[in-house]
Formats: structure tokens, sequence, C-alpha cells
């Protein structure tokens, strides 16, 4: 166990079809649909879509990095080493609780390699919600979740957090169970929805998270100081501007220098808005308080999702309604200071990246590259008429919105897979983007599955 002080690098998060085979040790499963040619599977985890009830068919078995029939919502992130780590949320009878598995070189297992570290979070009889996931330097998961202490009832959420310390999962100080745990510790006030980053300074965690109290769903931020959780933003809300309190989901970015920008969708004017902690005060991005609506589209935004590139300046991606019963896309706005938030697309695309015409686009995720590309994967229906999503990917070129590549964002997507492909999350490392997501069969079961492609 131990003390987190030290100075480290962190990882971010901002929080695939069906090969063939299983594919080898070293990846790359057989391949079927086009999008198959560009997209490897590691150790069958984009297998087994076929199954629709349990059987001896090896096809008709669990598969997926799950392998459970009963996970969905993957977050995923890349080691330092460019291996794989995905966290899931998995439902065992009445419970639910975080999965967490990484890729060893040549099996996905647990940290440890045994199947008792596989769950995350120890409570046995009580109900897990959303979670996210960040690595730091080491490569070392943390992993923090919005927890229901009395089954079924939401006034009882917190969020908690553990970490792998290289021997099992564990609080950050011992300071006894639930203190050293308990990120939120309101007991009264529901907590949830969280989003997690490690500050590259000090190599210590900041979370965010929705509260309900007095009938107000604000945001709420906290840092490990080294012997306890500390309320940042004056330690209190984020301020109630716009009618901000009525937030559905947080997301949550560092600078460089440990200051955190927070992303919030708010359900009472339909806005998605950024604002910066400076130390001493909420402010825009830029330091004024000018730039804070990011959206203004007049129709609802939301599902933020942010990255801050090598100049500090945040990345907001977000799923906005088009006004239409059916219509959805999926919109990207980069601070360019000190004009504000700019609409990232040629003039053709505008600034709607999905550009998917009345067919609905949505939970965004996003990564960013060396270059300062953004990487983004979302869920979108193939046609008007589909009941079916599937998985699409695109890369920021410098000037233009383009596949990754072939079908990556066309035809079936990335993901091809026939089924109800939903929830995904995007990362990069060493080279390679992936992408990780819930497959479902409706009214039967769901997996977690994985891809990755070599970045050209």
């Amino acid at each position: 166990m131990r003390v987190l002080g030290v100075t480290v690098w962190g990882l971010f998060l901002i929080s695939c079809g069906r090969g063939g085979g299983g594919g080898g040790d070293d990846g790359g499963g057989g391949g079927g649909s086009e999008a198959e040619q560009f997209w490897d599977d590691l150790g069958g985890s984009a297998w087994g879509v076929q199954h629709t009830v349990f059987t001896s068919d090896p096809l008709s078995q669990p598969g997926g990095v799950s392998r459970s029939g009963g996970a969905e919502s993957p977050q995923l992130a890349f080691d330092p080493s460019g291996n794989p780590i995905i966290a899931w949320r998995e439902f065992r009878g009445n419970n639910s609780f975080v999965h967490l598995k990484k890729w060893n070189g040549s099996a996905w297992t647990s940290m440890s390699g045994s199947d008792q570290d596989l769950v995350v979070n120890p409570a046995p009889v009580r109900d897990t919600r959303s979670f996210a996931l960040a690595l730091d330097h080491s490569g070392a998961p943390f992993v923090a979740w919005e927890e229901f202490e009395t089954p079924g009832d939401v006034s009882t959420a917190e969020i908690k957090l553990l970490y792998w310390d290289g021997l099992l999962w564990s609080p950050l100080m011992d300071l006894g169970w639930t203190a050293r745990i308990n990120v939120s510790n309101t007991h009264t006030d529901p907590s949830r929805t969280p989003s997690l980053s490690i500050d590259r300074v000090s190599g210590k965690p900041v979370v965010a998270w929705v509260e309900t109290s007095f009938g107000y769903r604000v945001a709420h931020l906290k840092q490990w100081t080294g012997d306890g959780w500390e309320a940042m933003g004056g330690g209190m809300s984020l301020p109630y501007v716009a009618g901000s309190t009525d937030i559905a989901s947080v997301s949550l970015a560092l600078k460089s220098d440990g200051r955190p920008l927070v992303a919030w969708a708010n359900e009472a004017d339909g806005e998605v808005y950024v604002r910066l902690w400076n130390g001493s005060a909420w402010t825009d991005a830029a330091g004024g308080d000018l730039h804070y609506n990011v959206s203004q589209s007049g129709y609802a935004s939301v599902t933020p999702t942010m990255v801050v590139d090598s100049n500090d300046d945040p990345i907001l991606a977000y799923e906005e309604s088009d006004g239409t019963p059916t219509g959805g896309e999926i919109v990207v706005k980069r601070f360019v200071p000190p004009m504000g938030w700019t609409p990232m697309g040629s003039d053709d695309q505008q600034f709607n990246l999905s550009n998917s015409v009345s067919v609905i686009s949505r939970t965004p995720t996003m990564a960013i590259d060396s270059s300062d590309r953004p990487l983004v994967a979302w869920s979108e229906y193939v046609t008007q008429d589909s009941v079916r999503p599937e998985i699409y990917v695109k890369r920021w070129s410098g000037s233009r919105w383009e596949e990754l590549n072939a079908h990556s964002a066309s035809g079936n997507g990335m993901s091809s897979a026939g089924r109800h492909s939903l929830s995904p999350s995007v990362a990069i490392g060493s080279g390679y983007a992936g992408v990780a997501w819930s497959e479902q069969i409706p009214g039967t079961v769901s997996e977690v599955f994985f891809r990755r492609a070599s970045l050209p």
C-alpha cells in the first residue's frame, strides 16, 4: 500500500465487429467485414457476437474481453507499454460491480492474473452505477465509481475510489475502510456520475461528480492531498451560472499545472458549459468570464467529453440534437485564445463531425495524439429506420475530419456487428488507436469488445 505524494506523469482518459476467429496471441482476428482488415482483435476481444444462448457451441459461448454475458459501459486506457486496460460494469444477480482486465501480451487477465482481483469494488451486496478509469505514469489503474450503499436507493449514492497498488485494489491511505475509499462522503446527498483525472505534477487523483442537494444537481470537485480528500473550487460546487443547477453529467480534464477544467451538460437550458478553476475563482477557459457557454445551440446538448492539447487548451465533443425526434449529431469545438470556442470542421462540415443527416449519433468519446489531433468515436444508427447502432471513428487531420481507415466511419463502421454496438471508449497508446464498446443482443446478453488499429 502506498500514500501518493511522488511526482508522476498521468495518462488521461477523458473517461468491434466480429473476427472470424479468436485472434492470435499478438492480435489479428480473421476478417469478415472490410473494416476488420484494419482493426485487430487481441485474444478474441471482438469474438463471440453470434451467441444468443449459452451452449457448447464455441460461437454461442460468452465472448469479447468480458466473456460473462452481463457486461456494459466499458472504459479504456493504454499503459506505458501500449497494453490496453479495460474496466466495465458487470451484473451479477441483482447487484453490479466494476470489473477490470488488462492485456498481458498473450491473454486478458486481472491485474494480478488471478480471478480474485477481477472485481475492483468489494461490497458484495451494493449496487454500482457509473464509474471512471484513469492510469498514472506507472500504468497503475485508478477507478472511481458511484455506489448505492443501500441497493436500489439513489439517496445513498456515494463516490468511491480504489487503485491497484501492485498487489491488490487498495485505498489511498489507511484511514479506516469507509473514510479511505469514500470521496464524496455526503451520506444524505446523492453523488453520481464521477469523472477522474490524475495530476501530471503530483500524481494524485482529482474527481468531479454531480451531487443533488436541496433539490439542485450541481458539480463538485475534490483532490487527494496525500492524507485526505480536499474540496476544490472554493470548497463548494461550481457556480450557479445560467441556471446550472440541473447538471446531468460532468467531464474533467487537468491542465499541465494541475488546474482543473470541468465541462457539464445542463438540462435546464440544454447547453454545455466549461469552467476553469484558477486557484481562487471559477473562470472561462482563458481566465475571463466570456466563453463558458460552449454549445449556444438552442437545442439539447448532452454527454460532453473533454481533452487538453499540448498548449493547455481544451477540446470538447458533445452530442447535439438537430431539433428533430430522430436527429442527433456529434459536435467538436476547440478553445482558441482569444477568440474562444471555435468549431472544428471544414466549410462543408461546419462543426458537425458525424454529419449523419437525420440519423441519431450518440455518446462521443475522445482521445488526442501527440500531434494534437483529436480522435473521436461514437455510436450511430446505420440508417434512419434502423434499430441497430454501430461504432464509428474519425480523426482530425489538421483541417477536416477523416476516417481513421477505410470504413471506420462509413457503412457499418468499425464494429460492423449487426447487433447493438453502444457506449464506446477510445484511447491512444504506442502507435495504436483502441476502441472498447458494449455489444448487446437485446433481451439476452451484453459483452465488452475491443479492437485496435495502427495510427497512420
